[in-house]
C-alpha cells in the first residue's frame, strides 16, 4: 500500500511506502493518461519516503504509479490551488 499525504495536496505531497532493497519507478499521470513526472529512486528495507514538488501542476487530479520490481502500486491525488 501507498500513502500519499497530504491528499488533496498543494505545493508538495509526500509518497510512503513499504519496499526492500533496489529500485522503484514513480510516474504521475494527468486525467488525459498523459506522464507528467518520472523518477527512478533507490529504496531501502522498510518504510520509503519520497518528496514530490507539485507546485507546477495545475489543479485536478493525477495518478500516482510505482514499479518497484515488477509490482506495481497506484493511488490518485488531487491538487487543489
Amino acid at each position: 500500500d501507498i500513502e500519499l499525504i497530504p491528499n488533496p495536496a498543494d505545493s508538495e505531497i509526500i509518497v510512503s511506502f513499504t519496499a526492500g532493497d533496489g529500485l522503484v519507478d514513480i510516474k504521475v499521470y494527468n486525467e488525459s493518461g498523459s506522464i507528467l513526472s518520472r523518477d527512478t529512486s533507490e529504496t531501502r528495507k522498510g518504510k520509503n519516503i519520497f518528496k514530490m514538488n507539485t507546485q507546477d501542476f495545475p489543479s485536478g487530479q493525477y495518478y500516482l504509479v510505482i514499479d518497484y520490481n515488477g509490482i506495481i502500486y497506484h493511488d490518485k491525488f488531487l491538487i487543489i490551488r
